[in-house]
């Protein structure tokens, strides 16, 4: 329209192009205003950044042309398998250019079964609601514990250390947790926390200092391979990384709630120990 190949006609001029590689005729409406098309307005289109006029155009007759089906693939919608992360609809992939955080996961994993996956626990699922919303209200695999928690804690503090609180003891509290400095140094801020560069530096000084990791294979809130890949960055020779060690076990961030997981962290750390 705007090199006046196209005759341009208000509010719509229909354009028909010609694609080669299928051979097919595909149409075009274009918003034509004072001779010349349209481009701002506020037609968003999913994944991809700002607003404009909206352009119709119509493939049905290119439809097939390469694969002889409407749907290349058959399906609807296709589902792919993302190493580390699971199994996807692919449109969601695209939507987020590949980029999938984890809080995406927690809803969409099972989004078909109306169910969200646990992020300290993600063995443990618990029910989405009705509007299938993807607003963070709760964490089905801390909650299914912070009860016994906190009970087994004002137990010990009462019973134990003859301590009678006169507040309610908390698992997780996180008025207390927005007061924490994750800075370094005098820095001030809410931030995240990173010992790397201190752990590096402790295991150089000090020649007896061995260190023993756990990680849960199903802990989402501090992933193991996150945890292998901050390891790898470790400013530590080879003879001092050999005094390093990383288990893993087949449950959560609380590896210890799986019985079979509390017995081999129990072996591990008296073998370690002992070594």
């Amino acid at each position: 329209v705007y090199e006046g190949l196209v005759a341009p006609r208000a509010p719509v001029t229909a354009v028909r192009v010609y694609n080669t590689n299928l051979e097919r005729v595909l149409r075009i409406e274009v918003p034509t205003e004072g001779g010349k098309p349209v481009e701002k307005g506020d037609y968003a289109v999913p994944g991809v950044p700002g607003t404009g006029a909206r352009i119709l155009i119509d493939f049905s007759d290119t439809a097939g042309g390469a694969t002889g089906m409407l749907l290349p693939t058959g399906n609807a919608v296709d589902r792919l398998a993302v190493d580390g992360v699971g199994t996807l609809d692919a449109t969601l992939i695209e939507h987020h250019n590949l980029r999938i955080s984890d809080q995406l996961y927690f809803f969409e994993a099972m989004r078909a079964q109306g169910r969200i996956v646990g992020r300290l626990e993600s063995r443990v699922t618990g029910p989405m609601g009705a509007n299938r919303s993807r607003t963070w209200e709760f964490d089905p695999g801390i909650d299914a514990i912070s009860g016994p928690y906190a009970m087994a804690g004002q137990a010990y503090f009462s019973q134990e250390l003859g301590i009678e609180l006169q507040a309610p003891y908390k698992v997780i509290n996180g008025e207390v947790n927005k007061g924490w400095n994750w800075n370094r140094g005098e820095a001030q801020g809410n931030h995240f926390a990173s010992t790397t560069a201190d752990l590096a530096r402790a295991m150089r000084r000090n020649p007896h200092l061995k260190v023993l990791v756990a990680s849960g294979r199903y802990d989402l809130g501090t992933p193991y391979s996150a945890t292998d890949w901050s390891l790898a960055q470790l400013d530590i020779s080879d003879d001092v990384r050999a005094r390093l060690t990383h288990h893993y076990y087949d449950a959560g961030h609380m590896m210890y709630t799986r019985e079979a997981d509390l017995q081999a962290l129990h072996r591990d750390l008296q073998s370690w120990l002992r070594a």
